[in-house]
């Protein structure tokens, strides 16, 4: 599958800050596994529970990010109900989920609890409060100063419900949400990087040209040629009703795309 402006979402946001939240992530890793080794008691459980506290906020924060919670793996899970748990997630190759995976090898902090608090659905748009409880265990003669269990954090995502999975999850609240599919896409004249321009409608306008545009396309067809030719698609010249998709041929031949699924959203 092919997809326009690769390592953007439809929000703008970039595979840099999704590098990021992994490399922080990575770090507090890091940190709480040096504290627990050090097997210290006093100071160092302190630092632990508060280590855990600032890791349990993080990560509620940060699926909030559409490209985030989108690589989390919770994306074609099925639609969420409330009370129960939520699904495994990924974070810097971390799995997290309510079946208590360690979030470290020595079993010392734990998920206590990662469930749907509330689902609110819309339309195809659900409104969800999660719950984030994570427990931290003592060494085996160390008491956690403060306690063992941190007290839950509820978070809210958005998400959008598509053939009864989770199509795209975020913070944000879509107000207005398209789809359209394209059979098939213009064909490219002959000749290397020669492109067409194809106009597609929505089904109803937006409020103005400021919507975000996806796309993904099947493998590109070589006009009377079996074997594959690159092709490259992007989206422009959008309008309220309508936006311009075109499709560039990578090789001497003529292409066009079997398929292309596009969402617009605002």
């Amino acid at each position: 599958m092919m997809g326009i402006k690769p390592g953007l979402s439809s929000s703008g946001i970039g595979l840099l800050e999704v590098v990021m939240a992994s490399a922080i992530i990575g770090v507090i890793l890091m940190a709480l596994s040096t504290t627990m080794i050090s097997g210290q008691k006093g100071a160092e459980s302190v630092q632990k529970r508060l280590s855990a506290t600032e890791l349990q906020s993080f990560i509620s924060q940060t699926l909030t990010n559409p490209l985030v919670c989108a690589q989390s793996g919770l994306v074609g899970q099925n639609v969420p109900v409330a009370g129960a748990s939520v699904p495994t997630l990924t974070f810097a190759s971390v799995k997290m989920d309510d079946g208590a995976n360690n979030l470290f090898e020595n079993g010392q902090i734990k998920i206590s609890s990662l469930k749907y608090k509330t689902v609110t659905p819309s339309g195809n748009l659900y409104t969800v409060d999660v719950q984030l409880q994570i427990n931290v265990q003592g060494a085996t003669s160390q008491t956690v100063v403060g306690g063992s269990l941190l007290a839950p954090v509820d978070f809210p995502l958005v998400l959008t419900i598509v053939g009864g999975k989770i199509a795209t999850c975020g913070g944000a609240a879509v107000t207005h949400l398209q789809t359209v599919k394209i059979l098939p896409s213009c064909t490219t004249p002959t000749g290397s990087y020669n492109s067409c321009t194809q106009v597609v409608s929505w089904p109803a306008s937006f409020a103005d040209n400021s919507y975000s545009v996806t796309c993904t396309g099947s493998i590109p067809i070589r006009v009377g040629n079996p074997n594959p030719c690159p092709a490259n698609f992007y989206v422009t010249g959008k309008t309220p009703t309508n936006f311009s998709l075109v499709v560039q041929t990578g090789c001497a031949s003529a292409v066009y795309m079997d398929e292309v699924d596009c969402q617009g959203s605002e």
